[in-house]
């Protein structure tokens, strides 16, 4: 047995990985150890090589993260698109509370106007918001008062 032990060559592991699987870091090539085209120290393209030399690995990678950017691209443009959407509903909605909630005063003040109430410095306040409503292109309501009795200048105007 011991003579079968020395005719065997020994056991030679040689790691080709060019990344350290510890490390992650990239090993520089043994300038003394041959390369599969027969020259030392001579970078060889191997049989994972694309056309531009570009291991396929890298390859990959590199496609993988191109498409991630162009996908994260995507979202954040749309992302802004449905913000501005966003943005100009709530400014639609916001005026549209404000007059919402404005109509019935301008509705009442236009009321005290037909009855003769506006009187002192009121009237000066109804001229400006009948002003702002035109600027606004808001028409006063067409609806009838809602009482037939005659409001004098001492009696109040109804709160809703």
């Amino acid at each position: 047995m011991s003579g079968h032990e020395s005719e065997h060559e020994p056991v030679v592991i040689r790691d080709k990985r060019r990344f350290d699987p510890l490390t992650g870091e990239p090993r520089q090539p043994d300038p003394d150890r041959p390369t599969p085209g027969g020259r030392a120290g001579a970078q060889a393209a191997e049989p994972d090589d694309d056309e531009q030399g570009i291991p396929k690995a890298d390859a990959l990678l590199l496609e993988e993260r191109t498409r991630d950017l162009q996908r994260l691209q995507a979202e954040y443009a749309n992302y802004r698109k449905r913000v501005d959407r966003d943005r100009v509903a709530n400014a639609e909605s916001a005026v549209g509370l404000a007059l919402m909630t404005l109509l019935p005063v301008l509705d009442d003040i236009d009321r005290a106007r037909a009855h003769g109430d506006l009187t002192g410095p009121f009237k000066a306040v109804a001229e400006q918001l009948a002003a702002s409503r035109a600027t606004a292109s808001i028409r006063p309501s067409t609806r009838p008062c809602c009482t037939t009795r005659v409001r004098t200048s001492a009696s109040p105007l109804p709160r809703r």
